[in-house]
Formats: C-alpha cells, sequence, structure tokens
C-alpha cells in the first residue's frame, strides 16, 4: 500500500487518475462481493440484491469506460 501512496504523492497527474480508478473499481469488486454474500447467505431480500448488484455492475461499467479513454489519451512509450 505504500508504493500506491508514493505514487499518488509523487506521480503525475495521469498516474494518479488511473490509480484512482483503479481504487474505486476495486472498491466496486468487493461490494459486489459482499452484496452477493449477503445475498446468498440470505441476510438481504434477493430483489433488493439483484438490484444493488447490478447498480455496482454499472459503475463498474463507468470506470472500465472511463479507463479505456484516459488510456487513448495517455502515450505509453514502447518497450
Amino acid at each position: 500500500m505504500s508504493r500506491i501512496r508514493a505514487l499518488l504523492s509523487n506521480g503525475n497527474s495521469t498516474q494518479k487518475q488511473f490509480l484512482t480508478l483503479f481504487r474505486n473499481h476495486a472498491r466496486l469488486t468487493k461490494d459486489g462481493a459482499a452484496v452477493l454474500s449477503a445475498t446468498l447467505g440470505g441476510k438481504m431480500e434477493f430483489p433488493s440484491g439483484l438490484a444493488r448488484i447490478e447498480a455496482l455492475e454499472h459503475e463498474g461499467d463507468a470506470i472500465v469506460r472511463e479507463t479505456h479513454g484516459l488510456l487513448d489519451r495517455t502515450f505509453i512509450p514502447p518497450f
């Protein structure tokens, strides 16, 4: 985690944008897993769990689109 903090504090604007997108996507994945577990474990009603998972999926799709757009606008030098 300290590497991420170092990149966020020392990295350029584009690096910070990517890391923020990746962090947000990881949070959505974790939230989705928690909702799925609660739904399958009977702690959440199936229709509301399904609706929440669908909403998280749409949020994740938006992050993926934003990441692809940022990649398209970013020069990555060839190795």
